[in-house]
């Protein structure tokens, strides 16, 4: 996968391998540190430690993002909506002004 725009490894880990821990097997891979920014960089996955996660995010086009310019999760969908993930698994949706 490529990393986009707001996307940390361990978000990338999450959409590909179904964890987030997965993002010390992510970065070994592909040969960069955990902390990297990861926008553009091609990043090597494996196999998905969770199927279920990642067809789930795949089948609703979830794009996990939780960049430095929001302190929430922001998950953005493939038709380009944005929803924030809060502390207690509640989607809120908002537009991008």
């Amino acid at each position: 996968m490529v990393g986009r725009d707001r996307q940390s490894m361990a978000d990338c880990a999450l959409e590909t391998k179904g964890s987030a821990e997965a993002v010390f097997d992510m970065a070994r891979r592909s040969e960069l540190s955990v902390s990297e920014d990861v926008k553009g960089a091609v990043l090597e996955s494996g196999y998905a430690e969770d199927a279920k996660v990642t067809e789930r995010y795949r089948s609703r086009g979830v794009k996990p993002a939780c960049g430095e310019e929001t302190s929430s999760d922001v998950l953005t969908t493939e038709d380009g909506s944005e929803n924030i993930l809060t502390n207690n698994n509640e989607t809120i949706e908002y537009e991008v002004q």
